[in-house]
């Protein structure tokens, strides 16, 4: 574990929020959350969702959630679907 990324982490942030500590290994987000629920003793299954219908679920979503003026935010908007395909690397 990278013990500088922890002390920063500590030092640095504000309260309440979570920070997740790699050993900088590259994977996919699907990937880093699979293998937090794992831990955690669940298993989440390969449920499959084609990015297309994902994304026109998404945008229909966020039209919704636009037109009926609701303040929460949507359970799915298109930044999801695709945050999900990139690869993500934070260095502090």
């Amino acid at each position: 574990m990278n013990g500088a990324a922890v002390i920063a982490a500590i030092q640095k942030s504000r309260g309440g929020q979570i920070y997740y500590v790699t050993d900088g290994e590259q994977r996919p987000l699907k990937t880093f959350f699979t293998e937090i629920l794992r831990a955690e003793g669940i298993e989440p299954g390969n449920p499959y969702l084609p990015r297309g219908l994902a994304l026109l679920i998404a945008y229909i979503v966020e039209l919704l959630w636009k037109l009926l003026g609701l303040n929460q935010r949507p359970p799915i908007a298109p930044v999801m679907v695709y945050s999900n395909e990139r690869w993500y690397i934070y260095k502090l």
